[in-house]
């Protein structure tokens, strides 16, 4: 063992003293500063060029929710409240008829609206969306465009659907809404630490947040530290 060590030891004395390790030394803080630098100048440039959608409703039952939806986010929820300045692409939404003949053509045209730029993407609604145990197979919701990873397009056009499902199987149920309230919130599972005693003075600390932050960031640097090393 204590052969290995020496070795070891004598390995991570050569390594330091080449110039390829002075080198790594010295840029590697440089590259991840900048990284963090460049992240927190782009984190406000968000592109604020309108976005147009179309929607292919084959239940044809989410037309207004989903406009009035578009209608508060273009007039409120795109502005900085202090400043008044645009801060988010405005959302135009259009309904297209859905063509049951052969609905296949029809997202191919929409497609290549979206490879021309026409609009940026477009959203198909299955018509069972309302009752899926009646047809599992049509009970969708897709979003059409090239970049898919839209998570925020995407909640957003969630929210007014899935609204607006649940009050019509509220009226289908003959419930008061007002009633029915509460069914509808979410509660999020918080993540939090361990209890402690103070060795000190023996009293029970209580649990606090964990932070998303440190636990990412302090194994990244420690798989850094080792990287380098």
């Amino acid at each position: 063992m204590r052969e290995v060590l020496t070795i070891a030891m004598r390995e991570f004395k050569a390594a330091v003293k080449t110039k390829s390790f002075l080198v790594i030394l010295i840029l590697m803080p440089v590259f991840m500063g900048g990284s963090t630098l460049v992240s927190m100048i782009s984190r406000n440039k968000v592109d604020t060029t309108d976005q147009k959608f179309i929607v292919v409703d084959n239940t044809g039952l989410f037309k207004e929710s989903i406009q009035q939806s578009a209608k508060q986010r273009n007039e409120v929820e795109i502005f900085n409240p202090k400043t008044n300045e645009k801060i988010r692409p405005a959302f135009i939404i259009e309904f297209a008829e859905p063509d049951k003949s052969d609905p296949v053509k029809q997202k191919l045209e929409l497609s290549k609206k979206v490879s021309s730029n026409e609009i940026t993407g477009f959203i198909e609604i299955g018509s069972s969306v309302l009752h899926p145990d009646q047809d599992q197979a049509n009970a969708f919701v897709r979003f059409y465009s090239e970049n898919t990873l839209q998570f925020e397009t995407i909640n957003w056009f969630s929210n007014p659907i899935n609204n607006h499902l649940r009050q019509i199987r509220i009226a289908d149920l003959g419930l008061p809404s007002e009633r029915v309230k509460e069914l509808f919130y979410w509660t999020q599972v918080e993540g939090m630490g361990l209890l402690t005693i103070d060795e000190n003075s023996g009293e029970i600390k209580d649990a606090e947040k964990s932070n998303i932050v440190m636990s990412i960031v302090i194994p990244y640097a420690l798989l850094i530290l080792m990287f380098m090393i």
